[in-house]
């Protein structure tokens, strides 16, 4: 008796409980994905008191084998089980980019209807508020809110600026409307950030893998490249970084820090400290994209690395294309150092961003229906994110990986070194099938062995379409 209640002095009880939990799914009994017990009903099933409960639920939720879905409940973690897909590599020199027609190819078969899509980064029409924007766009055409002929000026307009400023107040930024240049979409602010910053020929490092859109700018702006490993876990190496621009003429880093196109990490909290603190050590900027951040899965949306930034040497870069509608083109950038250079290439590209879908996007973020649509469209990504991992795990060769992403509606899938991205998406194009192969992701082909794929909608005919992947997989293992 008395060994026991020096165990039970030493273990709290809800530690007790989140042990006992952890080796049911060690054990196999749940398996990632599934959720658990709500907290009343745990109680009711333990006889604990529901704090004891969520004590518990956190704990576990601390330890990365629980994640927490407002709303929703506790779900057992991917990474409970498995590790994430990963590609060491050696870094290489600075290197020219050359992937443009390989993008082009992969791009213009996602918009072929003939098509179905298993990669396609773009949220589906149905969980978007299209109807309440075309609701508010009418309201201002009727009202004569939108003056005629009128372009307007490069930093956009007033009022969307204004709320763009609550809207990073509450994500714990502060920026002031004069920080704030409208875009037209998130591309077009980090090509603004980039051109403003370097000259053709200077050296940026970026996180690999890297989303395309941004290897493309800078293929554009002939820009050379180092890419630093980014870890499945936390991100950009930062030893590496460290180490790049202490021996290079570095002119400034890129990394999408929340729900990583196409990883899903969110770089930790320290770790985004700890790389202000190398930008403000060394003086380079930092130019982050911030535009998937708003699909987190997490209890709380993670910071941003603009929130630790007191120098101004964080370029932030987002866009309302992830949550609201990749039509209207409404993106944003927020610095202070380049902002009369970021200015005046605005102004020289397209002179202003489209004032009507401005004018829509601040009226339905000034009408508070904002968060309950982000809850939903979480909900939504991160079901289906659960269902066609399954799927892959199931239908794909075994020792394929996929995976653990923190928010948004990407997987990225590790297939067996065997199988060849490129000659999987050619072939799956005879069956009508589009995948985004993981060689666009990278300047070379480490990732040859990589897909991208989207969980942005899920119902029976992705299932079927990734049995059909699968299977071809397979056959090429042979």
């Amino acid at each position: 008796m008395k060994t026991k209640q020096n165990r039970t002095e030493k273990n709290p009880l809800y530690l007790t409980l989140a042990n006992e939990i952890a080796e049911q799914i060690n054990a196999g009994y749940y398996v990632p994905g599934d959720k658990l017990p709500s907290v009343r009903k745990m109680a009711e099933i333990r006889g604990y008191s529901i704090t004891t409960i969520i004590a518990a639920y956190q704990e576990l939720e601390n330890r990365s084998i629980l994640n927490v879905l407002p709303q929703s409940g506790f779900y057992v973690s991917f990474k409970a089980r498995r590790n994430p897909p990963s590609q060491p590599f050696e870094i290489k020199k600075p290197q020219e980019v050359d992937i443009v027609d390989l993008v082009s190819i992969v791009i213009h078969d996602s918009e072929n209807q003939s098509l179905f899509s298993l990669g396609s980064g773009l949220p589906p029409a149905e969980l978007l508020p299209s109807a309440q924007l075309n609701k508010m766009m009418i309201r201002i055409l009727q009202s004569g809110k939108l003056q005629e002929n009128i372009t307007g000026t490069a930093e956009g307009l007033q009022k969307l600026r204004d709320e763009i400023v609550k809207f990073m107040f509450l994500r714990n930024t502060k920026v002031t409307d004069e920080d704030i240049l409208i875009t037209s979409g998130c591309n077009e602010a980090v090509y603004l950030a980039f051109a403003s910053i370097c000259q053709p020929g200077d050296y940026v490092a970026v996180e690999s893998p890297c989303y395309f859109g941004i290897l493309l700018i800078l293929q554009e702006l002939k820009i050379k490249v180092i890419e630093i490993p980014s870890d499945p876990n936390d991100g950009i190496n930062l030893e590496r970084l460290d180490f790049i621009i202490s021996n290079y003429d570095i002119k400034a880093v890129f990394v999408n820090s929340n729900c990583n196109n196409p990883t899903g990490v969110s770089i930790p909290t320290e770790n985004k400290k700890k790389l202000v603190n190398l930008s403000v050590q060394h003086q380079i900027p930092i130019i982050e994209d911030d535009s998937t951040g708003e699909l987190f899965f997490g209890r709380s949306r993670p910071d941003s690395l603009k929130s630790f930034d007191t120098q101004g040497l964080v370029v932030y870069c987002s866009s309302f294309s992830k949550v609201l509608s990749p039509n209207y083109r409404v993106g944003w950038i927020i610095t202070v150092i380049y902002k009369e250079r970021v200015n005046s290439l605005k102004q020289a590209i397209n002179v202003g961003t489209a004032k009507l879908q401005q004018l829509a996007i601040a009226e339905y973020l000034d009408s508070g229906q904002y968060e309950r649509h982000l809850r939903r469209v979480r909900r939504v990504y991160f079901q289906n994110i659960k269902a066609i991992r399954q799927d892959v795990l199931k239908y794909f060769p075994r020792e394929t990986i996929v995976s653990d992403p923190q928010g948004g509606f990407n997987l990225w899938v590790q297939l067996p070194r065997k199988v060849d991205s490129f000659k999987l998406y050619l072939t799956a194009k005879t069956k009508s099938i589009s995948i985004v192969p993981g060689v666009i992701f990278a300047i070379d082909e480490k990732y040859a062995n990589f897909i991208r794929l989207t969980a942005s909608r899920y119902n029976e005919h992705v299932s079927d379409r990734l049995r059909t992947l699968g299977e071809i997989a397979k056959d090429m293992m042979k």
